[in-house]
Parts: structure tokens; sequence; C-alpha cells
């Protein structure tokens, strides 16, 4: 498979010096909303462009709107063109608004056809916001935005819409204070990795068809492992059924492909428990027997979304050299009807033993993560964080801007929640009360896969807690995963879809920030 998307061909420098002597097509110089007067390196860039900023200013032409853009044609200093743009309110001057404001620069200059352009460290001046982290918000948000997906697109269609854009192929970081540099520059890498691995989950993601079958992705992760230097292991049908994977087995039956478990391990420490990631990866899903409606089937691709953020995670794992043992375990099939086919009414049986009634053939993703869930066990782990694409009913709670969490570990999902606010992976708990459990228990196996329509995400979070005895949370990105035009406002610039990679940076952030674990403490 190859995937084009996740390596943009974008070369990002840092360099000390004065941006105003830089010789640039373009260069991009900020100001916040309410400023009359440019300063700092705007005011340089401005001196040396005989006043062109202050001119604007002047006329009112610019505001400083967040991510609020004016092209400017000085005549005189290095650069050929100034980019001004917006940070908003200083007030509320934060590392998503630089993530922002960076993404909305890379793309304006690729419009703007330039090969090249320099910027200033948007907030590590004025702004006040850590060298290391604006870097890292930097980089991040000039190759998370930059991202298209054309794996589709004939080479004509591709070479003719570069040939209109021009191919923005390098960014540099110029940065007058030598105390930042070396911060800068380490965010820089940093950020470069997240975003990558954010963009090789989004590839994975979004492809169909031939591409998208269990063992072609189990072979691109395979390689991409060998790559970055992580441990990979691919479990075949004959595997699967040795382990006892029903819940894999049973979504798979109705299908003329057979299932991959694809186990990814990053040695990032020889001693302690490992975190441990888990994965939905449905291929295809066409709800199977109960068969889903033909109105936006076609993103039904995207059901594989949670087991391509494990994959992004891992590849920055590894590439970040996290010291942490972290495991990712991803079930791929899809979900097919046929003769064979899952049907409502079945009982089958999960690695852990456990009996599992179908109630609908549709709920099947918390089928073969009732096996991932069951494996991670063998692990010890310290820490379990699963992501699926699960339920509708979690965007009917919480939209398409939020992820739904709910799990075992109050310390694990107030962890969650701190990586969310500083990634801006928004995570909000759904209520998980005992009272919840009987819509899951069935009367002739151990546990149903639907219990109707009330409650559905949390039935869903309470059909997989039967499967877990360590430290869980399970993240529902159903609503996060896809951007189907319904995500107005939300992470827009840098997210420019169709698959978002929901998940990657939260997951990076939470193994960056790792600590030990407490003992399990039920959720009330």
């Amino acid at each position: 498979m190859r995937h084009a998307g996740f390596r943009i061909a974008l070369k990002l420098v840092v360099r000390q010096g004065q941006v105003q002597e830089v010789p640039t097509d373009l260069v991009v110089v900020n100001l916040f909303e309410g400023v009359k007067k440019p300063a700092g390196a705007t005011g340089a860039v401005d001196a040396a462009s005989g006043g062109a900023i202050a001119r604007a200013l002047a006329a009112g032409d610019f505001k400083g709107k967040l991510k609020e853009t004016l092209v400017l044609y000085p005549g005189e200093g290095a650069a050929k063109r100034i980019l001004l743009i917006g940070l908003g309110d200083p007030a509320k001057t934060d590392l998503d608004k630089v993530r922002q404001v960076s993404a909305r620069a890379a793309k304006r200059a690729r419009e703007l056809g330039v090969a090249s352009f320099a910027t200033v460290a948007h907030g590590a001046g004025i702004g006040g916001l850590p060298a290391k982290a604006v870097g890292q918000a930097l980089a991040e948000g000039a190759l998370l935005g930059l991202y298209r997906f054309d794996r589709y697109r004939g080479e004509g269609t591709k070479k003719k819409a570069e040939e209109e854009r021009g191919r923005l192929a390098e960014v540099i970081l110029v940065e007058n204070d030598r105390r930042r540099l070396a911060d800068l520059q380490e965010g820089v890498r940093v950020g470069a990795i997240i975003a990558e691995s954010t963009n090789f989950t989004r590839d994975i993601a979004a492809v169909s068809g031939p591409d998208a079958h269990p063992e072609a992705i189990a072979k691109t992760v395979a390689a991409m492992a060998r790559e970055v230097g992580l441990k990979c292991t691919v479990l075949a049908k004959k595997e699967i059924e040795k382990l006892g994977m029903g819940g894999l087995l049973g979504v798979n039956q109705g299908s003329a492909r057979e299932p991959r478990f694809v186990v990814l391990e990053h040695e990032g420490s020889k001693s302690g428990a490992p975190f441990v990631a888990v994965g939905k990866g449905i291929t295809f899903d066409t709800g199977g027997i109960s068969i889903k409606p033909a109105d936006k089937m076609d993103e039904m691709k995207s059901d594989k979304s949670g087991a391509a953020a494990v994959f992004g995670f891992l590849r920055a794992c590894a590439l970040l050299k996290i010291p942490q043992r972290v495991v990712g375990l991803a079930p791929l099939t899809d979900n097919m009807p046929s003769g064979s086919a899952l049907k409502p009414g079945d009982v089958i049986t999960a690695m852990n033993g456990k009996t599992m009634e179908i109630i609908n053939t549709d709920a099947e993703g918390r089928l073969v993560l009732a096996d991932a869930l069951s494996y991670a066990a063998r692990y010890d782990p310290a820490a379990v964080v699963d992501l699926a694409t699960l339920t509708g009913g979690v965007v009917v709670a919480l939209g398409n801007q939020t992820s739904g969490i709910m799990g075992n570990s109050e310390e694990l999902m107030a962890r969650l929640e701190a990586s969310a606010t500083r990634t801006r992976e928004r995570v909000f708990r759904l209520p998980f009360y005992e009272e919840y459990d009987r819509l899951v228990d069935s009367k002739i196996a151990d546990v149903k896969n639907s219990g109707g329509r009330p409650a559905h995400a949390i039935q869903g979070g309470k059909f997989l807690e039967r499967f877990v005895d360590y430290p869980w949370v399970h993240v529902d990105i159903a609503g996060t995963a896809w951007d189907d035009g319904a995500r107005p406002g939300y992470n827009e610039e840098y997210s420019p879809g169709p698959a978002t990679g929901a998940g990657v940076r939260l997951l990076v952030d939470l193994a960056q920030n790792w600590k030990p674990m407490p003992k399990v403490k039920k959720s009330t």
C-alpha cells in the first residue's frame, strides 16, 4: 500500500538570526488583536519594509483577529512578500492557537505558490509560551494542516493541482534569542514526529478496497514497524483460532477475507508493566446481517480508525524513544453479510471464555475488542486504553467535537483529560454507574452485545468492562475520527479530513507524561 500523504515533503529548519534579514519569497509575522503599532520581530520586519505593516494598520486593513491574514508586497527589505497573521486576544493565547496559526500560515503560503517561507516563533516571545512547546505546535500545525489524502486521485489530477498551487518545500523558523534555539529545535523535532505519525494514521483510516483488507493493512504496518524499530507480530487465522478469539472469528465468518491480529511492541524500558493501547480495526462495516442503511455507508471504511490510531501512536513512541514499555493491539476484519455470517441470536465465546449473545450484528466492534482486551491481560498491564469508533450514540450525545470516555480507573481518566486539554483532542466522561450493567445482561449467555437504544454509548463501555481486570479506559471516537463536514470550528485548520487521526496526539501526550499507576478504583 502506498501512503503518499503522511510523508509530506516539507523541510522544517530552525535558524538563529534576524528574521527581517532572511532573503525569502515570504516572511510570516504576527500581531495580537488591537495592536496599533508593530513591535518585536514584527516591528523589525515593518522597519525593513519601509513601514508596510504600519500603513496597513493605519488604513484599518488588519485587526489581528485569530487566523486573520493579510499579504503585503513591500518593495523593500529581504522578503518579497509579508504574510501578517492574527494571534487574537492576547489574554487567550495558548498552544492550540499557535498550532492553528501555523497551519493557516502554511496553507496560505502554499496557496501563494512559494517554495519556502520564513516565520517567527508565534507566542514564544511576547506571548510568553514555552519555546519547546511552541516549536512542537508550529511543526504540528504546518504538517497536519498541509495534509491531503490524494491516494486515489489520478496522476494527471495531482500534477495539475501541484502546478496550480506550487510545491511548498521548506519552512524556516527564525529565532533571534540563542537561549530559545535548542528548545525550539527539539520542539520542532518532536512535533514533526507526532504530526507524521498522525498523518500515517489518517492514511490507514481512509484507504478502501484492496488497500483496506486485513492482510494489506498488516503488511503496511509491519513495514512501518521495521522502519522505526518496533517489534511487530501478525497473527493469521490459524493462530487466532488457537487463541480462541471467538469475537474476532465470529465477526469475520461472513467475510471472503481472513482476519489478522496485529501486535506492536515498543521496548522503551526493560522493566515495569507496559501501557497497552487497543484499537478497533473493522476494515469495512456493512453492519453484517443487521445491515446498515445505504446513506453514508461509504464512510464505514473509517471503522478501522481506532486501530489506525494505535499504529500511529506506536510509531511515534518508537521515534520519540518514549522511556516506557508500550504495546499496541489491533484486531482486523471486515463485517460482511453472507450465508456464513454471524446472526442475531447466535452465541459465541471470547478468548477469556465468556459467552456473548448476539442481538445486533452491527454491534460488532465490541466483539473483536473483547478478544483484544482479553489478550491484553497476558501483559499484566499498568493500564489499558482502547480507542474505537464504537457507537452512533456517542455522536448523538457529544457531537463531532468530543470523544466520550468511561472506565474503571479515575486516575487514568484524569490523565486522559489532562492530555486532552494540552492537545485539544477533547474528551468527556460519560456516567458509568452500576445500574447500567443490566443493559448488557443476557438471559442465556454471560453478556449480550446490545441492549437497545437507551444509553447506547455507555452500553458499549459496559460490555467491554466485562473483559478487563486492570486499570482501563474506553475512548469512543465515533464522532471525532472522521470529518464529513460536521466539525465546524474544531481543529479545522490542522484537521483537513477526511480522516482526522483522532487519538494519536492524545495518547502520545499521555505516554510523554507517564508515571506509575495506582491500583484500580471503580468509577461511580
